[in-house]
């Protein structure tokens, strides 16, 4: 697949039911792919052809998506959408919550993503507490940092 998914396509449409494994995998490679050479529509496309493949929205497939779109993309409303309904599926997932977080950190909305991320420290196994520690540090730094910003933009300029 070095720069043309097309050989994978054609093979993927010969395959039948019992070659699901395969199908799967090749979808995998396809996704992988775009992901490297940083095609996010075709990252997205890849993302709903596997969720139809396997016939349901897996919440881990839709925390994957999510996690792609707010850390690669300026998609952020999207990433969010995502997030969420893969935390509809599983709200104690702390990686889940973390996506979330992430994506509602890039829409500037600091309060929630400090909301998930303290619920995601809570939930987190005490070998990754200090990952989630080290995000909520950051998403309260950035609400600082942005509370500091418009307190410069809306103060009177002196002379």
């Amino acid at each position: 697949v070095e720069g043309n998914v097309r050989p994978i396509n054609d093979l993927m449409a010969t395959l039948d039911k019992q070659d699901s494994a395969i199908h799967f995998a090749m979808i995998q490679e396809v996704l992988d792919h775009y992901k490297k050479r940083k095609k996010p529509d075709s990252v997205s496309v890849t993302y709903e052809k596997m969720m139809t493949f396997m016939g349901r929205r897996d919440p881990n497939v839709l925390n994957d998506y999510a996690w792609y779109l707010a850390s690669n993309t300026h998609d952020g409303q999207r990433a969010l959408a995502i997030a969420n309904e893969a935390v509809a599926k599983q709200p104690d997932d702390p990686n889940f919550l973390d996506t979330r977080a992430v994506a509602e950190g890039n829409l500037d909305k600091f309060d929630e993503a400090i909301r998930d991320e303290e619920a995601a420290r809570k939930l987190a196994p005490k070998q990754d507490k200090s990952y989630f520690e080290t995000q909520l540090w950051h998403f309260r730094d950035m609400k600082a940092q942005s509370h500091a910003e418009m307190e410069e933009n809306t103060s009177p300029k002196k002379k």
